[in-house]
C-alpha cells in the first residue's frame, strides 16, 4: 500500500491563504485609493496645470536656465516640479485615505474578519506606492507627449529610477501623517497647505541662486529640496550626480514604511 505524506500540506495551505489575504488588501486598499473620485482627480490635475500653464507660460520668458555647470531650456528644467507636484499630491491621497480609513473605523470593521497582519500591511503599502507611481510616471508620459525633452538614454533611464525613488519616500512620509495624526481639523489643515508651502519654498520653478537669502535657509531643511536634486540631477547631469540624494531618499522611504508599519501593528493590536 502507498502512503502520502501530507507535512508540507499545512504550510502550503498556510502560503495559498497568505497570499490570498494579500490579493483581497490590495483590491481593497485600490478601491479605497480610486473611490473618492474628487481627491482622485484633484492629486492628478495639479501636475497637470503646472505643466501646461505655469511651465509654458515661464519658459516663454525663461527660455535657458544654468544648472550644474550647464545650460538646459527651461522647460526641461520644469520637468523635475511637475513630476515632484505630481508626487506631493498623490501621496497626500494616500495619506489621506489612511487617516479616513481610521476615522471612520472602517479598519476596525475590516478585523471583524479573520486576516493576517502582514498581509493587511503588506498590501497597503504596496497599493499607495503604485498608485503614486502611476500618477507620476502619467504625468511624465503626457509631458513628453507635449514637449521634446533632449534627453539621452541614461538620463531618461536615471530620471524613472529618481521617479521611483521620490514617489516611495513622500509617500511614506504622508502615510506617517495619516497614521499619527488622529485630529480630523489638524491633518487636512497639515495636508492642504503642506503641498504648496513644500513646492514653494523649494527651488521648484527657480534656481537655489535666485532665491532670497531666508528662503534659501528654509529649503535646506524642505524634503522637497532633496527630492528636486535628485530628479534633476538624474534629468540634466546622469546617475551619476543623482545617486546620493537617491541613497538618502531610499534610507528615509526604508525608515518612514517601517514606522508606518509599526503604527499600523499597533494599531491592529489595540483593536483585537
Amino acid at each position: 500500500m502507498t502512503t502520502l505524506s501530507l507535512s508540507g500540506a499545512p504550510q502550503s495551505r498556510a502560503r495559498h491563504g497568505r497570499l490570498a489575504d494579500l490579493k483581497a488588501v490590495l483590491y481593497r486598499e485600490f478601491m479605497l485609493l480610486t473611490r473618492n473620485r474628487v481627491n482622485l482627480v484633484l492629486s492628478t490635475v495639479h501636475g497637470f496645470i503646472y505643466l501646461l500653464l505655469l511651465s509654458t507660460s515661464l519658459s516663454n520668458m525663461i527660455s535657458v536656465v544654468g544648472y550644474a555647470g550647464t545650460e538646459v531650456s527651461y522647460l526641461v528644467f520644469a520637468l523635475p516640479t511637475v513630476l515632484m507636484t505630481a508626487v506631493l499630491s498623490a501621496s497626500a491621497n494616500s495619506g489621506t485615505a489612511l487617516f479616513q480609513e481610521d476615522a471612520s473605523k472602517m479598519a476596525l470593521a475590516l478585523w471583524s474578519y479573520p486576516l493576517r497582519r502582514f498581509s493587511y500591511i503588506a498590501g497597503k503599502l504596496i497599493a499607495s506606492v503604485a498608485l503614486v507611481l502611476v500618477q507620476a510616471f502619467l504625468a511624465l508620459g503626457v509631458g513628453t507627449l507635449l514637449f521634446r525633452f533632449p534627453l539621452t538614454a541614461e538620463n531618461w533611464l536615471a530620471l524613472l529610477l529618481a521617479t521611483l525613488v521620490v514617489s516611495a519616500a513622500f509617500n511614506a512620509l504622508y502615510m506617517l501623517l495619516g497614521a499619527y495624526i488622529r485630529d480630523f481639523q489638524s491633518f487636512n489643515i497639515v495636508v492642504n497647505l503642506s503641498v504648496p508651502v513644500l513646492l514653494f519654498s523649494s527651488p521648484s520653478f527657480y534656481s537655489e541662486e535666485s532665491m532670497p537669502t531666508v528662503l534659501r535657509w528654509i529649503s535646506t531643511v524642505n524634503p522637497v529640496t532633496y527630492g528636486l536634486r535628485g530628479l534633476r540631477d538624474a534629468t540634466i547631469v546622469g546617475f551619476s550626480a543623482a545617486w546620493p540624494w537617491l541613497a538618502g531618499l531610499a534610507v528615509a522611504a526604508a525608515a518612514g514604511y517601517w514606522t508606518v508599519a509599526w503604527a499600523l501593528l499597533r494599531r491592529t493590536r489595540q483593536m483585537l
